[in-house]
């Protein structure tokens, strides 16, 4: 039995891990129920950090690098340190704002993602155009 096709499972189950975490986030965020939620909300951001650091070396470790797994990490970053940090801050300290902040929040979201999608157009071609830069996720 050959063990090497499970070695693929691995980095993405911690990428899932890193989604699961900035899922767990914006629950606790939506919630609002209080200081407590917020801060555990902002834990559970940290610990999506964690995982995402962890997937992409257990990827070159294990030698199992793919195209799924690079979507599939751009999308755990952009709900793990795009959509729960904006929903943290909104609730945090700009729902007195009303749309304006809601707008604000947004605004980080979109910021997020449309680096994000820069980086996975310019990584498939052929040169390169700079490095990834986690700046905007904290």
């Amino acid at each position: 039995m050959d063990f090497r096709k499970t070695y693929y499972v691995l980095p993405n189950l911690f990428t899932l891990s890193s989604v699961f975490c900035g899922f767990v986030s914006i629950s606790l965020s939506a919630s609002g129920q209080g200081g407590a939620d917020l801060y555990q909300a902002a834990l559970a951001i940290c610990f999506g950090f964690f995982f995402d650091t962890a997937d992409g070396r257990v990827a070159r470790l294990t030698k199992t690098q793919t195209e799924l797994g690079r979507d599939l990490d751009s999308l755990a970053d952009l709900v793990t340190f795009g959509v729960a940090p904006g929903l943290l801050v909104y609730k945090w300290g700009l729902t007195s704002f009303g749309r304006w902040g809601m707008f604000v929040a947004g605004l980080f979201v979109c910021a997020g993602a449309m680096r994000l999608a820069r980086f996975n157009v310019l990584s498939r071609q052929s040169w390169r155009c700079g490095l990834e830069d986690r700046s905007w996720s904290g």
